[in-house]
C-alpha cells in the first residue's frame, strides 16, 4: 500500500488540457517549479541559510526530493512522493521533526493562503524574510500566466485538492512583492529581553513602549546576535509590519542590530542643518535611555534633547547648540541676564569657527 501521507498530487486542468494532453514543455516546467517550491519551503522552515539559486543542502534534497509514482486519468494528474526520512531532526525541546512531512504541510498552508488571496499568516509560517520571498517566488512559477487557459491544483496523496492556483494567484503573488504598505524598513530601539539562536524560529525580542516586539533574523547575522547580551539596550533595523497606528508590530527580517553604548562621549563639534560649529576642545555629552526616550545632555552648555528616535535626539542636541550660539554670541550685555552673559562668554571662549557643510 502506498504511503499517501508522503505523497503530493499536481493536477492541471482547463480548456487548454484536452483529454489529459498538455505540451511536454509546459508539464516539465510545472513539475520543475513544484520541486523547487518544496525545496524552498523546506529551507524557509528549517531556519538554514538562504543559499544561492539551486544550491540546497544535502539534507533538504534527501528529505524533499519528489519521486514519480503514477499519473491519473481525467485532468492531467501526477502523483509524487518524498522519500522515507533518512534522518530526523531533533529540536532543543526533544521533539523529533520529519523535515519532508513538515515541508509538505508547510507547502499546503502557504498555497492555501495564496489561493485564497490571504497573505496574513505567511510571515508566521516562514519568518525568515529572504527565504519566505524565495519560496513565494517559486510558487509564482507554478501559477498559470494570464495567457494560459488552465489551472494548477495541489492535493494530498488521496487526491483531495487543497489549493487551486490560477493566473489570479500569480497576480496576487506579484502584489505581495509590490505592497510597500505592509512591509517597510524601520529602526527601533529598546531593552533586549530574549535571544533565540540555536533552534526554532530565530528571533530576538525587544521591549519598547510597554510592548514586546519579536524580531526575526536571518542566519547571515547570527554571529552578531550571539554577541548581544540580554538586558542591554539595542537598536534594530529591519523590514517591519506596522499596526493601524503606524507603530512597529513585528520585524520580519532584521537587517542590522547593534548594542548602544550609553557611556559618556566627547565631541569637538555640533551639527545642525548645513552648519558645523567647531569647538576649541572636546566637551562631554551623556546619553541615556529611559521611559522609551533617548536623552542626550551636554552639561557644559546646559543642553538637553530627547526623542523616541536616537538619531533625532542627536539632531536636536545639535539644534539646541545652534539655537544658543546664534541667540547669544552677538548679543550685548545690556540685553542679557548675568547667567546668559556667562554662557555667551563661555561659547565665545570655546568656539573656533562655524563651517558651512
Amino acid at each position: 500500500m502506498p504511503n499517501t501521507e508522503r505523497q503530493l498530487t499536481l493536477t492541471i486542468g482547463g480548456p487548454d488540457v484536452e483529454d489529459g494532453k498538455i505540451p511536454l514543455a509546459a508539464l516539465a516546467g510545472k513539475l520543475n517549479a513544484l520541486q523547487k517550491t518544496l525545496f524552498n519551503v523546506a529551507l524557509a522552515r528549517s531556519g538554514g541559510p538562504v543559499a544561492q539559486r539551486g544550491n540546497w543542502s544535502k539534507r533538504i534534497i534527501a528529505s524533499c526530493e519528489l519521486l514519480f509514482c503514477e499519473s491519473r486519468k481525467g485532468s492531467l494528474t501526477v502523483v509524487a512522493e518524498i522519500p522515507p526520512p533518512s534522518s530526523v531532526q531533533t529540536t532543543l525541546s526533544g521533539t523529533e521533526v520529519d523535515e519532508g512531512l513538515r515541508a509538505l504541510d508547510t507547502l499546503r498552508q502557504v498555497t492555501v493562503s495564496i489561493s485564497a488571496g490571504d497573505s496574513s499568516n505567511l510571515v508566521s509560517i516562514m519568518p525568515d524574510g529572504g527565504a519566505r520571498l524565495r519560496a513565494i517566488k517559486s510558487i509564482e512559477a507554478l501559477c498559470p500566466r494570464d495567457t494560459d487557459d488552465f489551472w494548477v491544483s495541489l492535493g494530498n496523496g488521496s487526491g483531495k485538492t487543497y489549493a487551486r492556483l490560477t493566473s489570479e494567484s500569480r497576480s496576487f503573488i506579484q502584489q505581495i512583492f509590490e505592497d510597500d504598505d505592509v512591509v517597510e524598513v524601520q529602526t527601533i530601539s529598546g531593552d533586549l529581553v530574549e535571544i533565540r539562536v540555536l533552534a526554532g524560529r530565530r528571533h530576538i525580542v525587544i521591549r519598547r513602549q510597554q510592548r514586546e516586539i519579536v524580531c526575526y533574523y536571518p542566519t547571515e547575522i547570527e554571529e552578531t546576535i550571539t554577541q548581544l547580551v540580554a538586558g542591554s539596550i539595542v537598536e534594530v533595523k529591519g523590514r517591519a509590519q506596522l499596526g493601524d497606528d503606524g507603530a512597529v508590530r513585528q520585524i520580519d527580517e532584521v537587517l542590522d542590530v547593534s548594542t548602544i553604548d550609553l557611556s559618556p562621549f566627547r565631541t569637538s563639534s555640533f551639527h545642525f542643518n548645513d552648519r558645523r560649529f567647531i569647538l576649541r576642545e572636546p566637551v562631554i555629552c551623556s546619553p541615556e535611555y529611559r521611559n522609551n526616550l533617548w536623552v542626550y545632555e551636554c552639561p557644559r552648555y546646559g543642553l538637553h534633547a530627547f526623542s523616541e528616535d536616537r538619531q533625532e535626539a542627536l539632531r536636536q542636541l545639535g539644534e539646541e547648540f545652534a539655537f544658543l550660539y546664534e541667540g547669544l554670541i552677538d548679543e550685548p550685555d545690556e540685553k542679557l541676564t548675568p547667567d546668559a552673559i556667562e554662557l555667551r562668554d563661555l561659547l565665545k571662549a570655546d568656539s573656533v569657527r562655524v563651517e558651512e557643510i
